[in-house]
């Protein structure tokens, strides 16, 4: 049986990295991991954990669909032109207008956790009255 999970995962990895216009390093750490751990998984070795997927497709809008099996768009945004939930869609703007302006993956990942963050205050502040 030819195809499985990892099949073309490596290439797909490296035009995401490309794509983004970031280096290797850059992109780890929005995984959180090692550079050892990204070499593996670019290099075709290994596969990434779900964590570090989840933090991909959270902070950087990658479908993981299309990353591990090649199956729909690169990109959530892409997949679905409105968003519904105004929490989803104030992160993608956010992180839009932040890679326009330059900004590097670690300001934006925090930009995103403070949205979150905010986010959850409000909905508790909402239950509580």
């Amino acid at each position: 049986m030819k195809d499985f999970i990892g099949d073309g995962f490596p290439e797909r990895l490296q035009q995401i990295i490309d794509s983004k216009e970031w280096n290797k390093g850059e992109f780890a750490k929005v995984g959180d991991v090692t550079g050892k751990s990204m070499s593996t998984y670019v290099g075709g070795t290994a596969l990434p954990k779900a964590k570090t997927l989840a933090n991909w497709g959270t902070f950087a809008d990658i479908s993981i669909d299309w990353l591990l099996l090649g199956r729909g768009e690169m990109y959530y945004s892409k997949r679905a032109k409105e968003e519904l939930d105004p929490i989803i869609r104030r992160i993608h703007e956010t992180r839009k207008v932040l890679e326009e302006l330059g900004a590097d993956p670690e300001t934006i990942q925090q930009a995103i956790l403070n949205i979150t963050k905010s986010s959850g205050d409000e909905l508790q502040e909402n239950f509580a009255s």
